[in-house]
């Protein structure tokens, strides 16, 4: 095999890794800091970091555009256009973010792909949302009209990851890091059931990943006296929130730019999450500077750095190829737990893992086309 087979493969399983990490800083995080605050401060630095990934890809374009002595090829945004929110979504995305809240989870290359942050910011749940020729067409429109649908995006986009990321910063205070990221995972899994409500269809491998799902949540959450944890149960809604930032996410990033799309969820995540911090905590400078390593990490590395290597990972990868990589993340985080924290899961609990494991991969293998549809 290439060396060049092998550089987009290894990108997104670096982006997994920083992805899956990030868990463990938001974990160490809230030894110094309130959850708000460091949501503040992480998204911020995240929407910061961004920035010079925009230059770099205009400028990219322009360089490109000059070689060329051609215009940009209409498809050339729609490859920077999905955003993942790991945050992260990813996305975006995964999920993200997520420990992707940022990143992971924000963008997606598919309707359940997450920085982003990151974190989203997260990962395939299902096809395209639209044409990639449309979609770098509509991204490049000049004019108010786009400028308000960017805005309106990012705002949406930014609403959402507050109230996921945030749900999933509580939740991780009153359970592990490893159980975190495997339940934030089942936006996955989630996302093309709620796309019922927008008359997808659902398939009968979707149901058998959500009954793989239902019973690794049950072995992995719900104790002898038959109840979850509040931890489990802030990340189980967070997962749910995930899943509508992704499809909010999945509506917008055909019309505009993603990365900037982005760039403003971040920085409206941030606000908000500013909003709760002057509301419910007393932020301390002293103690956010003491906290700078965890909240540099979710924010500079969860975010920006791993978004960029998703951009760069993903293209020419096979969008499922992509997807199985990245969720990968969750498996990375209960090994991160256990290696830097400690937090080792009980045989019950691991076997809860490979079940949800499962069905966050059966959830992204491609559906086969039947022949009226080719």
């Amino acid at each position: 095999m290439e060396k060049t087979s092998l550089k987009n493969p290894l990108l997104l399983f670096l982006t997994a890794v920083i992805w899956g990490v990030a868990f463990v800083a938001q974990s160490v995080g809230m030894d110094y800091v309130g959850p708000f605050t460091f949501n503040f401060v992480r998204c911020l630095l995240g929407a910061a970091s961004l920035v010079p990934c925009i230059w770099f890809l205009d400028w990219s374009k322009r360089r490109s555009a000059g070689d060329t002595g051609k215009k940009l090829p209409e498809k050339a945004d729609a490859e920077t256009g999905q955003v993942c929110t790991r945050d992260t979504a990813l996305q975006t995305a995964r999920k993200y973010a997520a420990g992707q809240s940022g990143a992971k989870h924000a963008a997606a290359q598919t309707a359940g792909e997450h920085a982003a942050g990151r974190s989203g910011a997260k990962y395939a749940a299902g096809q395209p949302a639209a044409s990639q020729t449309t979609a770098g067409r509509i991204g490049r429109t000049p004019g108010r009209k786009s400028d308000r649908t960017l805005l309106a995006g990012g705002i949406s986009c930014g609403v959402a990851l507050f109230a996921a990321s945030n749900l999933q910063q509580f939740g991780i205070q009153y359970t592990t890091v490893g159980k975190a990221g495997f339940i934030t995972a089942l936006y996955i899994v989630l996302v093309p059931i709620l796309g019922i409500f927008l008359k997808k269809k659902v398939g009968a491998r979707v149901w058998v990943s959500v009954a793989l799902a239902v019973a690794g949540l049950y072995l992995l959450c719900i104790t002898e006296a038959f109840a979850i944890g509040t931890g489990d149960l802030l990340v189980l809604l967070c997962a749910l929130v995930f899943s509508v930032h992704i499809l909010v996410i999945d509506y917008f990033s055909p019309k505009v730019d993603g990365v900037r799309m982005s760039c403003i969820q971040f920085f409206v995540c941030g606000l908000l999450s500013g909003v709760g911090m002057l509301l419910t905590e007393t932020p301390d400078l002293h103690e956010i500077l003491r906290a700078w390593m965890p909240i540099g990490y979710a924010g500079v590395f969860s975010c920006g750095v791993a978004y960029t290597l998703q951009i760069i990972g993903q293209k020419g990868t096979d969008p499922t190829v992509a997807s199985l990589i990245l969720s990968l993340e969750s498996v990375v985080s209960v090994l991160a737990g256990w290696l830097l924290l400690g937090q080792a899961l009980s045989a019950k609990e691991m076997t809860g893992c490979v079940l949800m494991f499962a069905a966050i991969l059966l959830a992204q293998l491609p559906q086969k086309r039947r022949m009226d549809e080719t």
